[in-house]
């Protein structure tokens, strides 16, 4: 589990306990996170599911598409966390 994650997940006072190294949530990861969220709800929202495929195929990012398998792996975690999916 990464900084990150922690941070998203129990906020920054719990994921400093753990990493007490003064990093903050990176602004690429508040990005990801927030157009993979978008991505993954609307998706679950319309038909009731979505796949991996699906959500890197609709993230219009410039980066390459082991970057956006990287990044969904840390996302989806999360959000079906949240979620409870």
């Amino acid at each position: 589990m990464t900084k990150d994650i922690l941070i998203s997940m129990f906020g920054e006072e719990i994921a400093e306990n753990v990493f007490p190294d003064g990093r903050v949530q990176s602004d690429n990861y508040k990005r990801f996170l927030e157009t993979y969220s978008n991505i993954i709800l609307k998706n679950i929202g319309n038909k009731g599911y979505t796949t991996k495929q699906e959500v890197i195929k609709q993230l219009h990012l410039p980066i390459g598409e082991r970057k956006k398998e990287y990044h969904f792996e840390k996302v989806i975690n999360e959000k079906c966390n949240l979620y409870c999916l």
